[in-house]
Protein backbone atom coordinates (compact mmCIF):
# COMPACT_ATOMS: atom_id res chain seq x y z
CA UNK A 1 0.00 0.00 0.00
CA UNK A 2 1.39 3.48 -0.87
CA UNK A 3 2.50 5.67 2.02
CA UNK A 4 0.03 8.46 3.02
CA UNK A 5 2.54 11.17 2.12
CA UNK A 6 2.63 9.79 -1.45
CA UNK A 7 -1.14 9.54 -1.69
CA UNK A 8 -1.94 13.07 -0.53
CA UNK A 9 -0.38 15.01 -3.47
CA UNK A 10 -1.99 12.65 -5.95
CA UNK A 11 -5.48 13.11 -4.51
CA UNK A 12 -5.20 16.87 -4.12
CA UNK A 13 -3.65 17.26 -7.58
CA UNK A 14 -6.59 15.46 -9.15
CA UNK A 15 -9.12 17.60 -7.25
CA UNK A 16 -7.25 20.78 -8.23
CA UNK A 17 -7.11 19.73 -11.89
CA UNK A 18 -10.90 19.34 -11.99
CA UNK A 19 -11.52 22.71 -10.30
CA UNK A 20 -12.80 21.38 -6.98
CA UNK A 21 -10.07 23.11 -4.98
CA UNK A 22 -7.47 25.84 -5.49
CA UNK A 23 -4.19 26.68 -3.78
CA UNK A 24 -4.38 29.49 -1.22
CA UNK A 25 -1.40 29.50 1.13
CA UNK A 26 -2.45 32.92 2.49
CA UNK A 27 -5.76 31.58 3.86
CA UNK A 28 -6.56 32.62 7.44
CA UNK A 29 -8.22 29.28 8.15
CA UNK A 30 -6.82 25.79 7.51
CA UNK A 31 -7.90 22.43 8.92
CA UNK A 32 -5.93 19.19 8.67
CA UNK A 33 -6.51 16.84 5.70
CA UNK A 34 -6.09 13.07 6.10
CA UNK A 35 -6.34 10.48 3.26
CA UNK A 36 -8.50 7.48 4.24
CA UNK A 37 -8.63 4.22 2.32
CA UNK A 38 -12.02 3.41 0.80
CA UNK A 39 -13.77 0.31 2.24
CA UNK A 40 -12.84 -2.91 0.48
CA UNK A 41 -10.10 -1.30 -1.62
CA UNK A 42 -6.33 -1.17 -1.13
CA UNK A 43 -5.44 1.45 -3.75
CA UNK A 44 -8.28 4.02 -3.69
CA UNK A 45 -8.46 6.79 -1.10
CA UNK A 46 -10.74 9.70 -0.27
CA UNK A 47 -9.84 13.06 1.20
CA UNK A 48 -11.16 13.55 4.75
CA UNK A 49 -10.78 16.84 6.59
CA UNK A 50 -10.91 17.43 10.33
CA UNK A 51 -13.34 20.36 10.40
CA UNK A 52 -13.82 20.35 14.17
CA UNK A 53 -12.08 23.74 14.68
CA UNK A 54 -14.44 25.32 12.14
CA UNK A 55 -17.53 23.49 13.39
CA UNK A 56 -16.89 24.76 16.93
CA UNK A 57 -17.43 28.37 15.80
CA UNK A 58 -20.24 27.76 13.30
CA UNK A 59 -23.91 28.20 14.06
CA UNK A 60 -26.06 25.10 13.40
CA UNK A 61 -29.09 25.37 11.14
CA UNK A 62 -32.42 23.57 11.25
CA UNK A 63 -33.13 20.99 8.59
CA UNK A 64 -35.25 17.98 7.74
CA UNK A 65 -34.43 14.38 6.88
CA UNK A 66 -36.73 11.63 5.56
CA UNK A 67 -38.74 9.73 8.17
CA UNK A 68 -39.40 6.09 7.32
CA UNK A 69 -42.84 6.09 8.94
CA UNK A 70 -43.93 9.10 6.88
CA UNK A 71 -42.45 8.21 3.49
CA UNK A 72 -43.76 4.64 3.65
CA UNK A 73 -47.22 5.99 2.81
CA UNK A 74 -45.80 7.65 -0.30
CA UNK A 75 -44.49 4.39 -1.78
CA UNK A 76 -47.59 2.35 -0.98
CA UNK A 77 -48.72 0.47 -4.09
CA UNK A 78 -45.42 1.01 -5.88
CA UNK A 79 -44.56 -1.52 -8.61
CA UNK A 80 -41.32 -0.06 -10.00
CA UNK A 81 -38.39 1.37 -8.04
CA UNK A 82 -34.95 2.61 -9.08
CA UNK A 83 -32.04 3.93 -7.00
CA UNK A 84 -29.50 6.55 -8.07
CA UNK A 85 -26.28 7.54 -6.30
CA UNK A 86 -24.50 10.81 -7.04
CA UNK A 87 -20.85 10.91 -8.12
CA UNK A 88 -18.79 12.78 -5.48
CA UNK A 89 -22.05 14.31 -4.37
CA UNK A 90 -20.87 17.14 -2.11
CA UNK A 91 -18.39 18.34 -4.73
CA UNK A 92 -21.26 18.91 -7.18
CA UNK A 93 -22.74 21.80 -5.17
CA UNK A 94 -20.87 25.14 -5.40
CA UNK A 95 -20.05 27.04 -2.22
CA UNK A 96 -20.60 30.77 -1.86
CA UNK A 97 -17.36 32.70 -2.39
CA UNK A 98 -17.71 34.44 0.99
CA UNK A 99 -17.52 31.12 2.88
CA UNK A 100 -14.93 29.28 0.80
CA UNK A 101 -11.83 30.39 2.71
CA UNK A 102 -13.34 29.26 6.02
CA UNK A 103 -13.34 25.66 4.73
CA UNK A 104 -9.67 25.65 3.66
CA UNK A 105 -7.51 22.66 4.56
CA UNK A 106 -3.79 22.00 4.68
CA UNK A 107 -1.59 19.17 3.46
CA UNK A 108 2.09 18.64 4.24
CA UNK A 109 3.15 21.51 1.96
CA UNK A 110 0.12 23.44 0.68
CA UNK A 111 -3.13 25.07 1.82
CA UNK A 112 -6.15 24.47 -0.42
CA UNK A 113 -9.51 26.25 -0.52
CA UNK A 114 -12.53 24.28 -1.82
CA UNK A 115 -14.79 25.87 -4.42
CA UNK A 116 -17.56 23.39 -3.63
CA UNK A 117 -19.34 22.07 -0.54
CA UNK A 118 -16.91 20.14 1.66
CA UNK A 119 -18.06 17.04 3.49
CA UNK A 120 -17.55 16.72 7.23
CA UNK A 121 -18.46 20.18 8.55
CA UNK A 122 -21.23 20.70 11.09
CA UNK A 123 -24.05 21.55 8.67
CA UNK A 124 -22.73 20.07 5.42
CA UNK A 125 -25.06 17.05 5.38
CA UNK A 126 -28.16 19.04 6.37
CA UNK A 127 -27.41 21.76 3.83
CA UNK A 128 -26.88 19.16 1.11
CA UNK A 129 -30.15 17.40 2.00
CA UNK A 130 -32.10 20.68 1.86
CA UNK A 131 -30.53 21.66 -1.46
CA UNK A 132 -31.39 18.28 -3.01
CA UNK A 133 -34.96 18.49 -1.72
CA UNK A 134 -35.23 21.90 -3.37
CA UNK A 135 -33.86 20.51 -6.64
CA UNK A 136 -36.31 17.58 -6.61
CA UNK A 137 -39.26 19.59 -5.21
CA UNK A 138 -41.59 18.93 -8.18
CA UNK A 139 -41.23 15.15 -7.82
CA UNK A 140 -40.73 14.85 -4.07
CA UNK A 141 -43.06 12.30 -2.39
CA UNK A 142 -44.98 11.89 -5.68
CA UNK A 143 -42.35 9.88 -7.56
CA UNK A 144 -39.18 10.69 -5.67
CA UNK A 145 -37.48 10.32 -2.29
CA UNK A 146 -34.16 11.94 -1.38
CA UNK A 147 -31.75 10.84 1.36
CA UNK A 148 -28.61 12.99 1.14
CA UNK A 149 -26.96 11.81 -2.12
CA UNK A 150 -29.28 8.85 -2.76
CA UNK A 151 -32.35 9.39 -4.92
CA UNK A 152 -35.20 6.87 -5.16
CA UNK A 153 -37.58 7.02 -8.14
CA UNK A 154 -40.80 5.03 -7.80
CA UNK A 155 -44.19 4.66 -9.49
CA UNK A 156 -47.28 2.42 -9.30
CA UNK A 157 -47.03 1.37 -12.97
CA UNK A 158 -44.39 0.88 -15.64
CA UNK A 159 -45.80 3.69 -17.79
CA UNK A 160 -45.73 6.20 -14.94
CA UNK A 161 -42.30 4.94 -13.91
CA UNK A 162 -40.85 5.66 -17.36
CA UNK A 163 -42.42 9.13 -17.29
CA UNK A 164 -40.93 9.75 -13.82
CA UNK A 165 -37.49 8.68 -15.07
CA UNK A 166 -37.78 11.11 -17.99
CA UNK A 167 -38.73 13.94 -15.63
CA UNK A 168 -35.85 12.99 -13.32
CA UNK A 169 -33.27 12.97 -16.12
CA UNK A 170 -34.49 16.38 -17.32
CA UNK A 171 -33.91 17.77 -13.81
CA UNK A 172 -30.40 16.26 -13.76
CA UNK A 173 -29.62 17.84 -17.12
CA UNK A 174 -30.96 21.27 -16.17
CA UNK A 175 -29.16 21.26 -12.80
CA UNK A 176 -25.98 19.70 -14.26
CA UNK A 177 -25.94 16.89 -11.70
CA UNK A 178 -24.15 13.61 -12.36
CA UNK A 179 -25.11 10.15 -11.11
CA UNK A 180 -22.91 7.07 -10.77
CA UNK A 181 -23.85 4.36 -13.27
CA UNK A 182 -21.97 1.75 -11.22
CA UNK A 183 -23.86 2.54 -7.99
CA UNK A 184 -27.29 3.12 -9.56
CA UNK A 185 -29.91 0.48 -10.32
CA UNK A 186 -33.10 0.66 -12.38
CA UNK A 187 -34.37 -2.80 -11.40
CA UNK A 188 -32.64 -4.72 -8.62
CA UNK A 189 -32.22 -8.37 -9.65
CA UNK A 190 -30.65 -9.82 -6.48
CA UNK A 191 -31.48 -9.06 -2.86
CA UNK A 192 -29.84 -10.85 0.04
CA UNK A 193 -32.37 -12.43 2.37
CA UNK A 194 -30.75 -11.01 5.50
CA UNK A 195 -30.48 -7.55 3.96
CA UNK A 196 -34.14 -7.73 2.89
CA UNK A 197 -35.25 -8.84 6.36
CA UNK A 198 -33.35 -6.07 8.19
CA UNK A 199 -34.52 -3.45 5.70
CA UNK A 200 -38.16 -4.52 6.02
CA UNK A 201 -38.03 -4.58 9.83
CA UNK A 202 -36.50 -1.08 9.85
CA UNK A 203 -39.77 0.23 8.43
CA UNK A 204 -41.47 -0.87 11.65
CA UNK A 205 -38.79 0.29 14.10
CA UNK A 206 -40.96 3.06 15.58
CA UNK A 207 -43.44 0.47 16.89
CA UNK A 208 -40.87 -2.14 18.02
CA UNK A 209 -39.63 -1.58 21.60
CA UNK A 210 -35.87 -2.06 22.12
CA UNK A 211 -35.49 -2.69 18.38
CA UNK A 212 -32.04 -1.10 18.04
CA UNK A 213 -30.47 -3.43 20.62
CA UNK A 214 -32.18 -6.57 19.34
CA UNK A 215 -31.30 -6.06 15.67
CA UNK A 216 -27.71 -4.87 16.30
CA UNK A 217 -26.05 -8.30 15.68
CA UNK A 218 -27.77 -8.62 12.30
CA UNK A 219 -26.79 -5.10 11.26
CA UNK A 220 -23.18 -5.79 12.25
CA UNK A 221 -23.19 -8.91 10.07
CA UNK A 222 -24.51 -6.91 7.12
CA UNK A 223 -21.67 -4.43 7.58
CA UNK A 224 -19.15 -7.28 7.54
CA UNK A 225 -20.63 -8.86 4.42
CA UNK A 226 -20.94 -5.50 2.65
CA UNK A 227 -17.23 -5.57 1.80
CA UNK A 228 -17.77 -8.94 0.10
CA UNK A 229 -20.55 -7.67 -2.18
CA UNK A 230 -23.41 -8.22 0.24
CA UNK A 231 -26.03 -8.55 -2.50
CA UNK A 232 -24.75 -11.92 -3.70
CA UNK A 233 -22.73 -13.56 -0.92
CA UNK A 234 -24.25 -16.34 1.19
CA UNK A 235 -24.64 -15.51 4.89
CA UNK A 236 -24.26 -18.16 7.62
CA UNK A 237 -25.57 -16.81 10.91
CA UNK A 238 -23.89 -17.48 14.24
CA UNK A 239 -25.84 -18.68 17.28
CA UNK A 240 -26.17 -15.12 18.65
CA UNK A 241 -27.32 -13.85 15.25
CA UNK A 242 -29.96 -16.59 15.04
CA UNK A 243 -31.21 -15.54 18.48
CA UNK A 244 -31.33 -11.92 17.29
CA UNK A 245 -33.22 -12.97 14.16
CA UNK A 246 -35.85 -14.83 16.20
CA UNK A 247 -36.19 -11.94 18.67
CA UNK A 248 -36.83 -9.49 15.83
CA UNK A 249 -39.55 -11.79 14.47
CA UNK A 250 -41.12 -11.93 17.93
CA UNK A 251 -41.14 -8.11 18.13
CA UNK A 252 -42.76 -7.84 14.71
CA UNK A 253 -45.40 -10.42 15.62
CA UNK A 254 -46.34 -8.47 18.76
CA UNK A 255 -46.23 -5.03 17.13
CA UNK A 256 -49.21 -2.88 16.24
CA UNK A 257 -49.79 -2.82 12.45
CA UNK A 258 -49.03 0.52 10.79
CA UNK A 259 -52.05 2.50 9.64
CA UNK A 260 -52.08 5.59 7.46
CA UNK A 261 -54.64 8.44 7.58
CA UNK A 262 -57.32 8.31 4.92
CA UNK A 263 -58.07 11.41 2.87
CA UNK A 264 -61.81 10.65 3.01
CA UNK A 265 -62.16 10.25 6.79
CA UNK A 266 -62.05 12.78 9.62
CA UNK A 267 -59.04 12.62 11.94
CA UNK A 268 -59.91 12.97 15.63
CA UNK A 269 -57.65 13.43 18.68
CA UNK A 270 -59.22 12.23 21.95
CA UNK A 271 -57.78 12.90 25.42
CA UNK A 272 -58.72 11.77 28.91
CA UNK A 273 -57.47 12.26 32.50
CA UNK A 274 -55.87 9.41 34.44
CA UNK A 275 -54.82 9.08 38.06
CA UNK A 276 -51.18 9.92 37.31
CA UNK A 277 -51.45 11.85 34.04
CA UNK A 278 -53.25 12.13 30.73
CA UNK A 279 -53.89 9.73 27.88
CA UNK A 280 -54.30 10.58 24.21
CA UNK A 281 -55.64 8.62 21.24
CA UNK A 282 -55.62 9.51 17.55
CA UNK A 283 -58.33 7.83 15.52
CA UNK A 284 -60.45 8.22 12.40
CA UNK A 285 -64.20 8.54 12.15
CA UNK A 286 -65.92 6.83 9.24
CA UNK A 287 -69.53 7.61 10.20
CA UNK A 288 -70.56 10.01 12.96
CA UNK A 289 -73.25 8.56 15.25
CA UNK A 290 -75.47 10.34 17.79
CA UNK A 291 -74.33 10.07 21.42
CA UNK A 292 -77.18 7.69 22.32
CA UNK A 293 -76.17 5.29 19.52
CA UNK A 294 -72.44 5.21 20.14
Amino acid sequence: MPAPECISPRLHGKAEKHGFIRKKNAAKWACAAVPVRKPGCQTEFRITIDYRPVSNVKMPIAGTTPNITVVSSSVRGTKSISKFDMVKSFWQLPRDVASQELMSFMTEDTVYTPNWVAQGAMVSAIDFQMQMQDVMALMLQRNDLVCVDDVIIFAPSVEEFLQALKEFFIILRDRRLKMSAAKSSLFQLYVAELQYFVCASNWLHDSLPDYARVVAPLQERLGMEGNKNGLNVAVILTENEVISYNEVKTLIKASVPLEFPSSTLELVVMTGPLLTGWSMMVTEVRVWLPVDKQ
